[in-house]
């Protein structure tokens, strides 16, 4: 409850947070009845540090009032920098447990690569590569 006064008192316009202490904020600003409730002044939340499970977000986005974009960072564990970016939406909150990493940022190169180190086709799974300036040698 503090730390929502304090959003609300800062006018906290772009919040960072990992998506469990953003889930912890939710439960925070839910009302007696468990509805969603909302952020005050929070216009955009930027999600890293750890894997977004958006299907949790739903029941909140479809719920009352304003909510602000929601944009899952990936790569600032793995690169020490945010590599790609994707915006939330409620379609992503119905496609399963997964967490959309989005596209790279600019100057970053992406690529989803099978065990033979070969570009994996749409929907077969890889491991995400990661390559330009943000990426320390080695």
């Amino acid at each position: 409850p503090e730390f929502h006064a304090l959003l609300a008192a800062q006018k906290v316009t772009v919040l960072s947070q990992t998506p469990s202490a953003f889930d912890t904020l939710l439960q925070t600003v839910a009302g007696e009845d468990g509805a969603a409730g909302e952020l005050g002044c929070v216009e955009t939340v930027v999600f890293g540090g750890e894997a977004l499970v958006a299907s949790r977000l739903g029941a909140w986005l479809a719920g009352p009032g304003r909510r602000p974009r929601l944009i899952n960072m990936y790569g600032i564990t793995e690169t020490t920098v945010h590599a790609t970016w994707r915006e939330i939406t409620a379609a992503d909150t119905v496609t399963g447990p997964g967490s959309p990493v989005g596209v790279g940022l600019a100057g970053m190169r992406v690529a989803v690569l099978d065990n033979g180190l070969r570009m994996a086709p749409v929907g077969v799974t890889g491991e995400l590569y990661l390559a330009g300036p943000q990426v320390a040698d080695g």
